[in-house]
């Protein structure tokens, strides 16, 4: 079990020949959550789809009348593909895959803005000298939705949506993803006390130890760094960052400049994108602490 934060639920299957298969998933805790679903050799065969997967769906119902919004986080035919579903109603237990052939001609209907919410997701830790030092997420506290990832406590308690008791010794990392605005170069800038850390990179699979984007890892007063990232339109890019505070001031602002907007602080809203939160379920970015809830078929 890694330590890690995004909590939705992946696919764990046998292969099934043909164009329509269910898919057990672990209950659903709220409407219009989302589950994430990897497709392998393994499980399943990429010889019934087109090469693209334009032509795969997924319904919440058995009658396949109710669509649900999907979003490709990765498409690697005949390899490992990763895609969200957005699950519309609460409780729900099975979803039904259809896909039409490879000599289909659909267009493709992923679309991040359908299926994550607008933010990020974060956990925050309680950091000892003894059990590690600060930074060393080694005590977690609790995790939710950050909206904009950028605060300035001051020397006031850390806290988000009004969660937390620290003012020094507190660690938080965020996940999600950023959406481009634009095709080009974007600036990203961290302006932190203590130290912060971000990461820009191309899926969710490198999140243990990254080649941080910043990384500025250090006691400091408030001080701004930046990265430019080249980054394609319509082409969401993951996004990590991590964040610690030993004394004094706490600040972790979170800004940009990109091919369409200039300087920044915070990212715009509606560019930070994630699923919903969620503790007890556990997807390929691993579990923030809590029991991992495996998917049964």
């Amino acid at each position: 079990m890694r330590n890690a934060l995004y909590m939705g639920s992946q696919l764990i299957s046998r292969k099934v020949s043909g164009k329509f298969r269910t898919v057990a998933i672990q209950s659903t805790p709220v409407s219009n959550f989302q589950v994430r679903i990897v497709l392998t050799p393994s499980n399943f065969d990429y010889t019934g789809v087109m090469a693209n997967g334009n032509d795969i769906r997924f319904y919440g119902d058995s009658y396949r009348t109710q669509q649900l919004p999907i979003w490709w986080e990765s498409w690697n035919y005949q390899g490992t593909s990763a895609v969200w579903v957005n699950v519309t109603t609460a409780g729900t237990t099975t979803l039904y895959m259809n896909y039409v052939g490879p000599t289909s001609n659909y267009v493709s209907i992923s679309n991040i803005d359908s299926v994550m919410d607008n933010g990020v997701q974060f956990g925050y830790f309680a950091d000892t000298i003894a059990a590690g030092g600060v930074g060393a997420f080694n005590s977690f506290q609790f995790g939710g939705f950050d909206s904009v990832m950028s605060t300035d406590w001051g020397s006031g308690t850390v806290q988000i949506n009004g969660q937390g008791s620290l003012a020094d010794y507190v660690s938080i990392r965020w996940r999600g993803w950023v959406k481009p605005y634009g095709s080009g170069t974007h600036t990203f800038y961290l302006t932190t006390d203590d130290g912060s850390r971000m990461f820009i990179g191309p899926d969710s699979t490198v999140n243990s130890s990254p080649s941080w984007t910043i990384n500025t890892w250090q006691d400091q007063s408030p001080t701004e760094y930046s990265a430019n990232v080249s980054i394609t339109d319509g082409v969401p890019r993951y996004l990590q960052k991590e964040w610690f505070e030993t004394g004094g001031g706490a600040t972790a602002l979170t800004g940009w400049a990109t091919p369409n907007t200039s300087k920044v602080y915070p990212i715009t809203s509606g560019y930070l994108k994630a699923p919903k939160y969620a503790a007890g379920y556990s997807d390929s970015f691993g579990s923030n602490g809590t029991v991992s809830a495996e998917i049964s078929l």
